[in-house]
């Protein structure tokens, strides 16, 4: 990092720098993200196998996140479902606990807006797709690689311990 550049604001890498951090962030903060032009620039669509066709869900924003205590995560949300003869919109809302030593990440419940729903096969399909995003090592962005070693909920706010090679700070 160039010491000039960084007393005016101007932060660069000269090369990749690999650090762990500890991030707080209150639900204020977290969906505040959640619902960015980054974020929604990160977003992809999730191709399933559902009955040997392909099904594909796009979330769409606003997402909502609330942290109510007890260790739970709540997300709230709504994701168009693409079939081969049909689009339906699909508003949810689901439970989940994260990963911690003595147990693995846990969906408490997984609820459609009344009215709609989604088929046993693709939900069986959708939790699959959770689980391996889950499983993965790390997550890679064009300047960034972390994973997320720790992370705490607590009522308002999360804590993450995260270890990160980060090849360029990010410009927004």
């Amino acid at each position: 990092m160039n010491p000039l550049s960084a007393i005016v604001g101007k932060i660069e890498l000269d090369q990749p720098v690999n650090t762990t951090v500890r991030v707080r962030l209150t639900e204020a903060d977290i969906n505040q993200a959640l619902n960015s032009d980054y974020i929604k620039s990160k977003l992809f669509p999730i191709e399933l196998s559902v009955d040997d066709e392909i099904v594909t869900l796009e979330l769409q924003l606003p997402l909502s996140l609330h942290l109510p205590g007890g260790e739970k995560m709540e997300f709230t949300g709504s994701m168009l479902v693409h079939k081969i003869d049909n689009t339906q919109q699909i508003g949810f809302s689901a439970v989940a606990l994260p990963r911690t030593d003595k147990h693995p990440v846990l969906l408490e419940g997984f609820r459609c807006t009344p009215g709609t729903g989604i088929s046993l096969e693709l939900t069986i399909a959708l939790m699959q797709k959770l689980k391996e995003l889950m499983n993965l090592p790390y997550f890679e962005f064009p300047e960034i690689a972390f994973c997320i070693k720790e992370l705490g909920v607590q009522e308002g706010t999360m804590t993450l311990i995260i270890e990160a090679h980060v090849y360029e700070i990010p410009s927004s």
